[in-house]
């Protein structure tokens, strides 16, 4: 289960990482030129995937016994642009 756990929050780090770059290539610019819905739509997206990152960064904490210190630093890299990219790359490394 450990891995499958781990594995799961790999690909949605990715997917929530990509939905925030749409946020700023799309979400914004249509917003910009009257389309409000498309920030609508693509925003709730985004806070979906956030959320199940979030459970499933808490999952992992208990599963694979992450530090504190760990948790937290995931977190963080989870409000940076890219951030979630450079988390998944080193996951996948296993440098983690």
């Amino acid at each position: 289960m450990k891995e499958s756990v781990l594995n799961l929050f790999r690909k949605v780090a990715f997917v929530e990482g990509i939905s925030y770059l749409l946020i700023f290539l799309a979400g914004y610019p249509g917003r910009l030129l009257g389309y409000p819905q498309v920030m609508r739509v693509i925003g709730m997206g985004h806070g979906i995937l956030f959320i199940a990152f979030c459970v499933l960064l808490a999952l992992v904490w208990k599963t694979n016994n992450w530090s504190f210190t760990k948790v937290v630093f995931a977190f963080l890299l989870s409000l940076v642009p890219f951030g979630t990219f450079y988390m998944e790359h080193r996951m996948r490394k296993n440098t983690w």
